[in-house]
């Protein structure tokens, strides 16, 4: 039985695969079999672990242009120098020219793809996107949605437009009969000020609490975790200082999600 997240957000730059990698890796800590899959053409999750295909085109991309992916998770996973329990399925650039296609059923490659894994744990990293092949794959792979986002005009932004992406999925899949529908979560506030707070950071707080869709704890700004993603490095490790209340909030988020979050065995 697995369980399979995706963390999603419209808007760039807001924590989406901070959180992405660092639920991954608590996963993979936990004693969870963990694949994280960079669906984002930025490949930011793959540069930050230091992943690379086995060969050219064996990323993500694959999945999406086959019309027959099922089980290529597994093939296409890379382990990772991080932990012996997380392996990720890599992007690519090139990831970006499928956005534009409509193939009929192209929308469901990868969760084809991810049947039969003997993962535990799957954590799809979705491209800041408003609709298309991307998105769709992942909330079509997925059991459950989070929004990861700073407290920031444009991370509320980026979460408004995402939900309602998914609520306008959800309609279009109860047109069809079909129960493929993730859950909605909540939000994940990352790089939140722990000492004064702006004004904008303040209403963005406000406006997630009011809606009743805030995850806590939330997770605090620490210059380690940029430091650590320069170098491809987990800021978990010894030598990041004042990381662990960083890693500390993830690990109680983790807790709440997979408590939550429904799991599937197709």
């Amino acid at each position: 039985m697995t369980q399979t997240i995706t963390l999603w957000n419209e808007t760039g730059g807001v924590g989406k695969t901070t959180s992405a990698v660092s639920l991954a890796m608590l996963g993979a800590i936990r004693g969870l079999n963990t694949i994280l899959v960079d669906l984002d053409p930025r490949a930011a999750s793959t540069k930050w672990i230091g992943a690379a295909p086995k060969d050219e085109g064996m990323h993500v991309g694959a999945i999406l242009a086959d019309p027959a992916p099922e089980g290529w998770g597994e093939e296409l996973a890379l382990p990772t120098t991080w932990h012996d329990n997380l392996r990720i399925i890599p992007s690519d650039r090139s990831v970006a020219h499928r956005e534009a296609e409509r193939p009929d059923g192209g929308e469901v490659r990868l969760r084809a793809a991810l049947r039969g894994t003997t993962a535990d744990f799957v954590v799809i990293d979705a491209p800041n996107r408003q609709g298309g092949l991307l998105p769709m794959n992942a909330l079509m792979a997925s059991d459950a949605v989070i929004y990861a986002a700073t407290a920031s005009e444009d991370g509320v932004d980026g979460i408004d437009g995402a939900s309602e992406t998914l609520a306008a999925f959800a309609r279009s899949q109860q047109l069809r009969g079909s129960s493929l529908i993730p859950l909605e979560l909540g939000v994940i506030l990352t790089s939140v000020s722990d000492t004064i707070q702006p004004k904008v950071e303040k209403r963005s707080i406000d406006y997630v609490l009011e809606q009743g869709i805030g995850l806590t704890p939330f997770v605090p700004k620490r210059e380690a975790v940029r430091q650590s993603r320069f170098k491809g490095e987990w800021y978990g490790s010894a030598g990041y200082e004042r990381a662990d209340i960083v890693v500390n909030a993830y690990d109680q988020l983790l807790t709440t999600i997979l408590e939550r979050t429904p799991h599937h065995d197709d």
